[in-house]
């Protein structure tokens, strides 16, 4: 297939869009607001870190994979051009404070190239600012801004890559082989063999993926002046929270989550504040603590799933599963079954949550590979663990009823 639609002109979609473009494949990224990389992946800066997990099983080698892959992929794209997309060699530093202690010891699985002790003194040096916790370096990690990020995506994918802004897509329709994509007066704005949906939040809108468990998750971000002290800064610092270096005087702080929320965009003044108070619990930097000056900072919804995985590959074909595999909870062998069935020529990339810029490349990659029928670049085991028919399959051997989730024609 070489035209390609893609839903969404944040990191999920750029980083698929600049994949394809890599197998000749010319994009048409569908962006709703005037530029890109306006909804999550609009931050200020974010952090590349690894997720550890306890045992080394296919979903810990998927978190060391995808950390790996977009270490050597940053490093790849920011090569000769002048404007930055953050600092991709200084590394990360986690440190013991007390509710993050539990997360800072390591398997032993875990070489030292991946993230290793350091005491006080050490954590010090690291960090260019007196710390008074032990903590994990992460020698690999870096920080990036995302909006720079995607425009260096869109450079590096032309003339690949066509953008349409003020486009959103509120429905699709495969007709004669091809996917049509709508705005609100029903005028199509795109049409081509393959579709990739990496909306983020607005992917639920669509039928064919309306079953999916997504969850909404709210998310706030503090901007803080930078003072003296913390001028000195070298490396993100995670504890409670995480606090990123100064870029052009401001420093990144975050991220509250909040599950249970209103669709509210304003910051709120007491986790804007609270923040500060985890940072200066953890670091002994001091900002400025006056309630009565306006808070400064970001709020934006990140999708999730149940299970915080991802969700990246093609759609399944929802009444297909359901009637094929309906008795898997009798435990039948699965090679007695159909082959599974896939809406043709549709994909879906989103649920990266919190480690966006860690997940992204190596999704970008995986979709890309589907669409072009390439070597994929994960093992079957990781292939399973980010398919979206997981939740079909879950609720099919727990015997339960998707409620709500019944597909309509689209």
């Amino acid at each position: 297939m070489n035209d390609v639609i893609i839903i969404g002109g944040g990191i999920a979609g750029l980083s698929t869009a600049y994949h394809l473009a890599h197998y000749g494949c010319r994009s048409t990224v569908l962006e709703q607001h005037s530029d890109v990389a306006q909804e999550a992946s609009g931050n200020m800066a974010g952090i590349v870190m690894p997720l550890i997990l306890p045992e080394s099983d296919p979903l810990s080698a998927y978190y060391r994979q995808s950390y790996e892959y977009a270490i050597s992929h940053y490093h790849t794209v920011s090569e000769n051009f002048s404007f930055s997309i953050g600092d991709p060699h200084c590394g990360a530093l986690q440190l013991s404070t007390s509710f993050s202690r539990r997360k800072s010891t390591l398997p032993s699985w875990v070489s030292n190239s991946l993230a290793y002790h350091v005491n006080p003194f050490e954590a010090s040096e690291i960090a260019g600012i007196t710390i008074d916790h032990a903590g994990l370096f992460f020698p690999g990690s870096m920080y990036l801004q995302p909006q720079n990020l995607c425009k260096l995506y869109l450079c590096l994918s032309a003339p690949y890559l066509t953008l349409l802004t003020h486009s959103k897509a509120l429905s699709i329709k495969r007709m004669d082989g091809l996917w049509h994509v709508y705005d609100r007066s029903g005028s199509c704005l795109a049409k081509a063999p393959a579709l990739v949906i990496a909306n983020g939040t607005e992917a639920r809108q669509f039928p064919l993926t309306s079953w999916l468990p997504f969850r909404i998750i709210r998310g706030q971000l503090a901007y803080l002046e930078e003072t003296p002290s913390s001028r000195a800064l070298r490396v993100p610092l995670i504890f409670d929270d995480y606090l990123i270096p100064a870029i052009h005087g401001v420093h990144v702080a975050g991220a509250s989550f909040n599950a249970d929320h209103q669709y509210d965009l304003n910051l709120d003044i007491e986790e804007h504040h609270f923040m500060i108070e985890s940072i200066f619990g953890a670091t002994q930097l001091r900002f400025d603590r006056d309630r009565s000056a306006p808070a400064k900072g970001r709020v934006n919804f990140r999708t999730t799933l149940p299970d915080r995985r991802p969700c990246a590959g093609p759609i399944p074909d929802f009444a297909f599963y359901q009637h094929a595999y309906h008795d898997l909870r009798h435990g039948k062998n699965f090679s007695l079954y159909q082959p599974a069935q896939t809406e043709p020529g549709l994909y879906i990339n989103v649920g990266l949550g919190s480690r966006g810029l860690t997940h992204a490349p190596l999704l970008g990659s995986l979709i890309a590979a589907e669409i072009t029928n390439s070597p994929l670049p994960v093992s079957t085991d990781i292939l399973s663990l980010l398919h979206p028919a997981r939740f079909i399959i879950r609720d099919l051997q727990k015997s339960l009823s998707i409620k709500n989730r019944k597909q309509t024609p689209s």
